[in-house]
């Protein structure tokens, strides 16, 4: 089972690394810098396993590979977003509700470790907040690419709308699920979960 989990992610990565040729191949240069990215992005949790000895908790590795590999690979190769409406939101919110967990657990290691003292609401308020100014940014990211290139990404503002919608339901999402599972876990459990997010972040303070 430990060794599916580590090869998983791992195959998504070969898989989102074969967009990179298949970019070249098209002649859609922007699409090359959003793939690299992509690919740089998901061996960052590679990096701080190897580097840092700390691996995402909760399977958010595989989470993260796969997120990419549904955007680039599927929404972007397959065109999905342009034959399957559904298909965006989706991915809006189960990649800002990515991001989210993410914000949650990193704000609550603050917490644990005693860096900032918070309850779990404010916590939980601000992971949303993120999530939604991280979705934000991405919108604005689509609308420049859209004015500099001559791109048609947003398509309406009623799909922009819905977009960040669905972000806001992806981060409450996360949010709500955070504060469930942090609130009813035993501390040793909780331990496990934000030590790799510790050691990321050099707090050398022990749990």
């Amino acid at each position: 089972m430990n060794t599916l989990r580590h090869l998983a992610p791992w195959t998504l990565r070969v898989l989102l690394f074969g967009a990179i040729p298949y970019s070249f191949y098209v002649h859609d240069y922007l699409f090359i810098f959003g793939a690299i990215s992509a690919v740089i992005v998901s061996l960052l949790p590679a990096y701080w396993e190897r580097n840092l000895k700390a691996r995402l908790p909760l399977d958010l590795d595989l989470l993260v590979a796969t997120a990419l590999f549904l955007h680039i690979v599927l929404g972007e190769i397959l065109r999905f977003y342009d034959t399957h409406w559904y298909f965006d939101k989706f991915m809006h919110f189960y990649g800002t509700g990515i991001i989210a967990l993410l914000a949650f657990l990193t704000v609550f290691t603050f917490h644990w470790t005693h860096k900032v003292r918070l309850s779990l609401p404010l916590i939980a308020y601000f992971t949303v907040i993120f999530s939604m100014a991280v979705g934000a940014f991405w919108e604005i990211g689509e609308f420049l690419i859209d004015q500099i290139f001559g791109r048609n990404t947003q398509y309406s503002l009623e799909n922009t709308m819905w977009d960040l919608i669905f972000n806001f339901f992806g981060g409450s999402a996360a949010a709500i699920l955070g504060v469930l599972y942090t609130n009813h876990k035993e501390d040793k459990k909780i331990r496990e979960i934000i030590k790799p997010i510790q050691d990321i972040l050099h707090f050398k303070k022990k749990l």
